[in-house]
Order: structure tokens, then sequence, then C-alpha cells
């Protein structure tokens, strides 16, 4: 009976060292294919971080490319304003050369017109002394006839 049992132990021994040889082949190549798929997964993520550090430079270049962008834009427009402001001080200026010269012009009119309303003024002045001067010599010689016919 021993030997029997000793038999059968001794058989399912070997089966079962068969089995787990097998077993451990089995698992020797499920850990190899993790082991592949494991490398290939590291490949990829050493592939994304590359391309995520890419992305970041990218995004730095970007962002430095806009603060340029901002700093020439934020330059141009203080110099349009001074510009614009220059440009204002100038209109100001001729429009006050402008007013100064139509006020002067005005004045050189009025004196011109002065100057003649003088001179016409003269002209009929001596106009009228002549003939008042003539009237009077007129009513001299009339009331000499009157006084010369009474």
């Amino acid at each position: 009976r021993i030997s029997a049992e000793y038999a059968f132990l001794a058989k399912n021994y070997g089966d079962l060292k068969k089995s787990s040889g097998s077993s451990v082949a089995l698992l020797e190549e499920e850990i190899a294919g993790y082991k592949d798929q494991i490398q290939s997964l590291e490949g990829r993520l050493n592939e994304m971080q590359g391309q995520w550090k890419e992305a970041q430079e990218e995004v730095s270049r970007w962002k430095a490319e806009c603060e340029n962008v901002k700093k020439e834009a934020s330059a141009r427009a203080e110099s349009v304003e001074k510009e614009k402001e220059a440009l204002i001080r100038r209109v100001e200026e001729a429009t006050s050369l402008l007013e100064e010269e139509r006020a002067k012009s005005q004045s050189d009119d009025a004196a011109i017109a002065l100057a003649a309303l003088q001179t016409e003024f003269e002209t009929k002045s001596n106009e009228s002394k002549k003939m008042i001067g003539a009237l009077r010599a007129s009513l001299r010689k009339t009331r000499k006839e009157l006084s010369e016919t009474q």
C-alpha cells in the first residue's frame, strides 16, 4: 500500500513538475510580453515627454514673441500719441497765427478804409468850403445889386 501511494505521489509530483515547468514557461513568456509592452510604453512616454518639452519651448517662444509685439505696439502707440500732440500744437499755433493775421488784416483794412474816408471827407470839406465861398460871394453880389437897385 505504501508503495502504491509512493508511486501515486511520484506520478503526481512528476505531473506537477511538468505542469509547473510549462506554467513557468508560460509565465516567463507572459512576463517577457509585459516587459516588451513596458519598454514600448516607456519609449512612447519618452517620446511624449520630448514632444511636451518641445511644446513648452514653443509656448515660451510664442509668449516672448507676444511680449515683444506688445512692447513694440506700446512704443509705437506712445510715438504716435507724441506725434499727434505735436501736430495738435502745430495746428493750434497755425490757428493762432491765422487769427493774428486776420486781425492785422482787418486792422489794415480798417486803416485803409479810414484813410479813404478821411481823404473823401477832406475832399468834400474842401468842395463845401468852395461852395460856401461861392455862395457867400453870390450872396454879397446879390446884396450889392439889391442895395444898388433900391
